[in-house]
C-alpha cells in the first residue's frame, strides 16, 4: 500500500472508530425509550447499522485496490463517509439524550 493511501485509509479508520463509539453510546440509549418512540429508534439504528456496513465495504475495497486505481474510489468512499456521518449526527440530534 502505498504511503499516500495508506495515510487516507488510517485517516478514514480513525474517523470509523470516532462515529463506531457514538453508535455505541446511541445503542445504550435505547433503554430510556419506550413504546412507538423506542420502535422508531431502533428502526433508525438498523439504518446507521446498514451505512456501517456500506461504510466497510467502500473502505475494504479501496484498500484492495491495486495501483492508483483507488484515487478513482476516493469519492464513493467520501460519499459514503459523508452519508454515515449525517445519520449519525442525525440521529443524535434527533434523541438528545
Amino acid at each position: 500500500m502505498n504511503v499516500q493511501k495508506k495515510d487516507y485509509v488510517k485517516k478514514i479508520r480513525e474517523q470509523l472508530k470516532e462515529w463506531e463509539d457514538k453508535m455505541a453510546d446511541l445503542e445504550r440509549k435505547t433503554h430510556r425509550l419506550s413504546g412507538e418512540e423506542r420502535k422508531k429508534y431502533e428502526k433508525e439504528l438498523e439504518n446507521v447499522k446498514m451505512k456501517h456496513q456500506a461504510f466497510e465495504k467502500k473502505l475494504t475495497e479501496l484498500e484492495i485496490a491495486t495501483g492508483d486505481a483507488w484515487k478513482s474510489m476516493k469519492w464513493g468512499v467520501e460519499k459514503t463517509v459523508d452519508d454515515y456521518k449525517n445519520t449519525i449526527h442525525g440521529l443524535s440530534a434527533q434523541y438528545p439524550m
